[in-house]
């Protein structure tokens, strides 16, 4: 299943996603769930590429970069207030205000020896950035600040699933 979704890549690198998918798939699956509580291990579940799974989220980080890959227009390098007035809809604001959230998780899953709050913040986030994506372009939003300004929040979200990810021993994958 996993290795059909990665169209036009050759063999061997095929075989090399599919790998770091998999074993995402099977790390995430234990490590979501509180390590103080009961766990029932779903395969169909874990290897979903829809819902609370490794998968998705190394779905979501390739989809972030192949959608940057694809911009023809160059980051403009705007001043912090100019940047900031580009946000105005809910999902812009709602993906912000989340993202500087993560370093608060990150520290209180370290002082209290639980992943399971890195990967539940690292699914709502990518909920949030879906969320966002599906009702606004990014590289052809109606001006190169706008442009610049959702460009720059979608490489902030990819970086923050590739950090938390590799916190959790998931590698992410540029392609699917």
């Amino acid at each position: 299943m996993i290795g059909r979704l990665i169209c036009g890549t050759p063999p061997a690198e095929k075989k090399l996603t599919a790998q770091k998918v998999g074993i995402g798939a099977i790390k995430y699956a234990f490590l979501r769930g509180n390590i103080l509580g009961n766990m029932a291990f779903d395969i169909d579940e874990s290897i979903s590429f829809e819902g609370n799974s490794g998968p998705y989220l190394q779905y979501t980080y390739a989809r972030i970069h192949s959608l940057l890959n694809q911009s023809k227009v160059d980051l403009l390098k705007l001043d912090p207030s100019v940047l900031i007035k580009q946000f105005t809809s809910l999902e812009e604001l709602t993906l912000l205000k989340w993202l500087v959230k993560y370093p608060v998780i990150v520290e209180s899953a370290a002082n209290n020896y639980s992943p399971h709050l890195v990967a539940n913040y690292l699914f709502e986030l990518a909920q949030r950035f879906n969320s966002f994506y599906k009702l606004h372009s990014i590289n052809s939003a109606p001006t190169p600040e706008l442009i610049s300004s959702r460009r720059l929040i979608a490489e902030k979200t990819a970086l923050v699933l590739k950090l938390g990810l590799n916190l959790l021993g998931i590698e992410v994958v540029d392609k699917m």
